[in-house]
């Protein structure tokens, strides 16, 4: 939303973004309020809107991120160190989370839009991640047949399912407190989320009963 307009944002394997305005009006359809090239030649995988920042957040087979705000649409910042596709974004306030084709997650500030740290997080390429609101957990999957639950702020592994099938997709079923993963074989197979917050429950206790004197 800018204004009182409502925005839709498009991307697509040209290497374009469309901003359409879809704002409702009693004798108009929705229209393209501009494209504009965000990644050269390369295909566009991946992109999020950052509403603490107001920016829009681009993500593709260059291997780089790119960061546009929406006054103008004019490139804030270029974040570079992925070695493949960057294939999918996430948001937790001020950090943002990016997944690539090189198994690598990377931790970025967006206030000053630089690297904090690497996550090595699965053996395949990452096809998709999901923050938990609740929580603050990162969850990711990989064409190496795991879902896997991460601290990211101190890169900790809490919780790891496996599958027979490669992961290709991830959500999140907030009332049923479940990860709805859909595999490579079009199946929909879901995780307990339960079960990820009850690690991470018995690691903090047993790290605060190792902290206490004998």
């Amino acid at each position: 939303v800018r204004g009182r307009q409502e925005l839709l944002l498009s991307a697509g394997f040209d290497g374009c973004v469309a901003v359409w305005d879809i704002t409702k009006r009693r004798y108009s359809m929705p229209q393209m309020e501009t494209i504009f090239n965000a990644h050269g030649d390369f295909e566009i995988l991946a992109m999020k809107f950052d509403p603490m920042y107001s920016r829009i957040i681009t993500a593709g087979n260059d291997h780089q991120i790119r960061v546009w705000g929406v006054a103008a649409y004019d490139l804030v910042a270029t974040l570079t160190g992925h070695r493949d596709s960057v294939t999918t974004l996430a948001l937790d306030g001020n950090f943002l989370l990016s997944g690539s084709e090189d198994c690598t997650v990377r931790v970025w500030d967006m206030h000053t839009n630089t690297l904090l740290q690497v996550i090595d997080a699965h053996d395949e390429a990452i096809q998709q991640m999901l923050v938990v609101p609740e929580t603050g957990f990162l969850v990711t999957c990989s064409t190496d047949k795991r879902v896997r639950v991460w601290n990211h702020g101190d890169r900790r592994l809490i919780k790891e399912w496996k599958h027979p099938d490669a992961i290709r997709s991830l959500g999140l079923l907030g009332k049923l407190r479940k990860i709805a993963c859909g595999t490579e074989q079009h199946s929909i197979v879901l995780f307990p989320l339960d079960e990820a917050i009850t690690c991470e429950a018995e690691y903090k206790a047993s790290r605060l009963r190792e902290s206490q004197p004998v």
